[in-house]
């Protein structure tokens, strides 16, 4: 324990006193404590950041600790929960132990006691973890609305994100795909002014070119063949709140100057219309592109580009940040626990594995390694066996030269890179662009995209 950081204990109890004077003998102890007057202000306290141990009183206004233990459960399952109870109700606490708490004390008890008690549970969890190595880590980790990392890259994430919730400006993410952009925009928006409202996302990727308009901001009755009603855009939907535009970079030029008239003016005209909508919305914007480059290409505008990146945001992969590893599996296998009812170990030899593994598709490539692990493990246990064939992402020489490049070794953008390999794939598979897509794990039309910006790179 003594190598530890400080526990981190949640205290949620409607009794003012009792949560300044129970706290501050927890304080004396070492403990790092939080306070909370009812269930919605401790969810919101668990949404900033995370608890290893939250003290949760039964009888509370507005939302009681049974329900906010079922919250806790499936929002956030990494936290301990331990119930606080005045009044020795045994119904009520079956009912909290069946919720999933970890243990039960009287607020009468002596405050020595109680702390023994938190002590213990965070051992016997702490023992319970398997491997050496997540088990060090279950006290070790941090987490902040939803993403988990103690790197100094990620700390610096969590750093912006908390700078720019409180703004209205546009805030751009960048990272590569898999990284966690929407978790981001997600943040941003639950801990903001506009939290209340409605949160709206959509992946440019995934649209139709020729209906990107129709889908951002709608259309009137008539403005084309089949239009019989009026339908309102996802502008629209997102009135009040906040709206996540995932892939800017595939916006049309179209639909760039009208998102730009959006975040100058907030107004926007549906497709058919003839006058102006007023809408109120933060808009978050993300990209895996290199949105500078296609400025200076003149496949973005260079306008729109300035307002978006106002405010900043990038993630790194998570080659970049090896050490959140392990946070991130334990992470996943408490959620997973939590919502098969079932706990799950991970072996020393699979975690050696999953640490020595490129991880070209980031987080998500690794919560869907161990969704299809941990569904394969016998016995509750994760083997190395079950986790696949973790083939490393090609290195830079690895990847076949165009002919008439640079013949630059080691000094290739990104986007020649890109460019080369994508060349590559339409050898290897005479031209067909729907396979290209499967290999690259992206839609077809973001592959026929590429290819227009590129000029058309297909082998001759």
């Amino acid at each position: 324990m003594d190598e530890r950081r400080p526990l981190r204990v949640l205290l949620v109890d409607d009794d003012e006193t009792f949560r300044r004077v129970f706290g501050g003998a927890l304080e004396e102890e070492g403990f790092q404590v939080e306070t909370a007057a009812d269930g919605l202000l401790a969810l919101d306290r668990m949404n900033r950041r995370a608890f290893d141990l939250a003290l949760v009183d039964l009888k509370m206004p507005r939302m009681d600790g049974l329900s906010l233990l079922a919250e806790m459960q499936r929002r956030h399952p990494t936290t301990i929960p331990i119930v606080l109870t005045g009044f020795g109700s045994i119904p009520s606490t079956v009912e909290a132990m069946r919720r999933n708490a970890f243990d039960v004390v009287s607020k009468s008890a002596p405050p020595d006691q109680v702390i023994a008690t938190l002590r213990r549970t965070a051992d016997e969890r702490h023992k319970s973890r398997g491997g050496d190595l997540l088990g060090n880590a279950l006290l070790e980790h941090d987490a902040f609305f939803g993403m988990v990392g103690k790197s100094a890259t990620m700390r610096k994430v969590f750093r912006a994100v908390e700078r720019y919730q409180a703004g209205e400006q546009p805030v751009l993410i960048s990272g590569e795909s898999g990284t966690g952009k929407e978790l981001v925009a997600r943040a941003l928006h639950a801990g903001g002014q506009r939290q209340g409202g409605p949160m709206v996302a959509v992946n440019c990727a995934s649209l139709r070119e020729n209906f990107v308009e129709n889908e951002l901001f709608g259309h009137v009755r008539g403005a084309f063949t089949g239009a019989l009603s009026a339908k309102p855009g996802l502008f629209s939907l997102a009135n009040g709140g906040s709206f996540h535009i995932d892939e800017v970079a595939e916006l049309p030029e179209g639909a760039q100057a009208a998102l730009l008239r959006v975040l100058e003016n907030g107004t926007y005209r549906p497709l058919g219309g003839s006058s102006e909508v007023q809408v109120d919305a933060r808009v978050f914007a993300s990209t895996n592109g290199d949105l500078e480059q296609m400025v200076d290409d003149r496949l973005f505008r260079r306008d729109l580009y300035y307002r978006l990146c106002v405010c900043r945001i990038e993630l790194p992969p998570l080659r970049e940040r090896v050490e959140d590893i392990p946070l991130l599996i334990n992470s996943f296998l408490d959620r997973s626990a939590a919502a098969r009812k079932n706990k799950t170990r991970i072996a020393d030899e699979a975690v050696d594995a999953l640490l020595e593994h490129d991880w070209p598709g980031n987080v998500r490539e690794l919560f869907n390694t161990l969704e299809r692990a941990t569904m394969l493990a016998e016995d509750g246990v994760v083997l190395s066996e079950h986790l696949g064939r973790l083939s490393r992402k090609p290195k830079a020489r690895e990847v076949p030269e165009a002919a008439g490049s640079n013949g630059s070794n080691g000094d290739l953008t990104l986007d020649e890179l890109e460019r080369n390999y994508v060349r590559e794939l339409l050898r290897r598979t005479e031209g067909n662009i729907s396979e290209v897509a499967r290999i690259m794990a992206v839609d077809p039309t973001t592959v026929r995209r590429k290819l227009r910006r590129w000029g058309d790179v297909r082998p001759k």
